[in-house]
């Protein structure tokens, strides 16, 4: 099918409750993953993002574009909804129309839905949702937190030649092809699905808001029914890409290959 328009370029931007020094009610926020913006315990409120990332050469302060401003924390050995962070922008000027127009309105996968989304590594990409209310989807965090299963979750699959995403599209949003968003991309593998080219997981935006107090400012679209496969265990190996949007050296996240491996990830 033919790839649905992309997303803004940089991660969605979104109107938030104030969550740091020099916030308001109009005040401009991103949504990432928690391992892209925070990926250590010792992260902080207030940390330094920068665009590009410290993996593609970003450096604070020259690529500082905000501060870090509200996180939903991983512990070992819980089973989280979601993999999510917010930044503060320091430029509140940001377009909301580009390149898509403005998405303001999500939806909840009902699956069978046509997807797209535009990351770091592979840039725009066509799917379409395999499975929703996912369980048992197991990502590596490595030495800090373990191996962390996820309850819950959106399965997509790439119709196209290539893979949906691979490492470096974390924080992508995911969205039907008349864009309404439905997930945050965090986690995938690198085999399965009809093309064999791997699957990929992304939390429900529902969770997602709900934990982070975020409004979308984009456009709106109808709810498209499909077929469903619900609570489905995944037993695939998983690993979590990282985005283009990284925290500074100060909170920086935890590297590796970013290779496939059983059971587990590892975040680069």
């Amino acid at each position: 099918p033919r790839p649905p328009r992309p997303p803004p370029r940089r991660p969605p931007a979104r109107r938030a409750p104030p969550a740091a020094d020099g916030a308001d009610e109009a005040s401009v926020y991103a949504l990432s993953n928690w391992h892209v913006l925070v990926g250590s315990p010792s992260a902080r409120v207030g940390d330094v993002v920068v665009q590009p990332g410290p993996a593609d050469g970003g450096r604070a302060p020259d690529d500082r574009v905000g501060t870090l401003a509200g996180l939903v924390p991983l512990e070992a050995g819980a089973t989280p909804a979601v993999d999510a962070a917010v930044p503060l922008h320091d430029d509140p000027g940001v377009d909301p129309e580009y390149p898509v127009g403005r998405i303001t309105t999500t939806a909840v996968a009902l699956g069978g839905e046509v997807v797209g989304k535009s990351g770091r590594t592979t840039g725009v990409t066509a799917g379409r949702v395999t499975a929703i209310e996912l369980d048992d989807v197991v990502v590596g965090y490595g030495d800090g937190l373990g191996a962390l299963r996820f309850d819950d979750q959106i399965e997509v699959e790439s119709t196209g030649d290539g893979p949906f995403s691979r490492v470096g599209d974390s924080g992508s949003l995911v969205y039907r092809e008349d864009g309404v968003a439905l997930g945050l991309l965090f986690a995938g593998s690198e085999t399965g699905g009809a093309n064999g080219t791997g699957l990929t997981y992304c939390n429900p935006l529902g969770p997602v808001r709900e934990r982070e107090g975020a409004t979308l400012r984009g456009g709106a679209g109808a709810a498209r029914p499909g077929p469903a496969r619900r609570g489905r265990r995944s037993w695939s190996a998983a690993w979590c890409p990282a985005s283009t949007t990284r925290s500074s050296p100060t909170s920086a996240g935890p590297t590796g290959s970013g290779s496939s491996r059983t059971g587990a990830c590892t975040c680069t």
